[in-house]
């Protein structure tokens, strides 16, 4: 199973380093049926992890997190779907997040990392986003980006002037953001199964 895919060969030679050296790591996905071959991988390997995406309600959500978040929890990773595990909950006991894909909406995956980044994280995040060489999401990542950029430029520009004037006037003031890429980290995985030494 692991062999078929890029992404499943680096979080398989990632994730012994990480435990080795003593951090919890969240890992998002946007389709349940990825985070099911994930499940799937961890169970193989026999690491100790939580899930949530849309079909965790309520109090059981909740538990999850808790027993993720407890100062002597053994829970290792935490499965999360973006949109369901993204917004609202604090989980500053891990201190690695991986994004396995990318939401077309950069704002998504921003909520995503932003679940370590929280009042009472104490240790340094370390964020994984992780794209497949020549595929469809090198091209996505960098459309994500130019919005993100689009969304920085004009939150800049209304804060330093105030308001914007007219379509002209949006266009001359925005386009030295839009032209540049934000600095996103991302982890270019080959897409065969030719993999270096992390």
């Amino acid at each position: 199973m692991i062999q078929a895919a890029g992404k499943l060969v680096l979080i398989d030679k990632l994730l012994p380093k990480l435990i080795a050296g003593g951090h919890k790591v969240l890992v998002f996905s946007q389709m349940v049926r990825c985070l099911d071959i994930l499940e799937d991988y961890l169970i193989q390997r026999r690491y100790t992890y939580e899930r949530i995406d849309g079909r965790v309600r309520g109090n059981l959500r909740q538990a999850a997190i808790d027993r993720f978040c407890k100062v002597d929890s053994d829970r290792f990773v935490f499965l999360l779907c973006t949109r369901a595990g993204g917004l609202g909950i604090n989980l500053t006991a891990a201190d690695t997040c991986i994004i396995f894909d990318s939401d077309w909406n950069p704002q998504n995956d921003l909520q995503a990392q932003a679940r370590c980044h929280r009042i009472g994280q104490s240790k340094a995040v370390k964020v994984y986003r992780l794209i497949t060489r020549n595929s469809y999401e090198r091209e996505m990542f960098d459309k994500a980006s130019l919005k993100l950029g689009l969304d920085k430029a004009v939150l800049q520009d209304i804060n330093r002037k105030g308001s914007l004037n007219g379509v002209s006037d949006c266009y001359d003031r925005l386009v030295p953001y839009v032209c540049a890429v934000l600095p996103i980290p991302i982890v270019i995985v080959p897409s065969s199964c030719q993999h270096k030494q992390i």
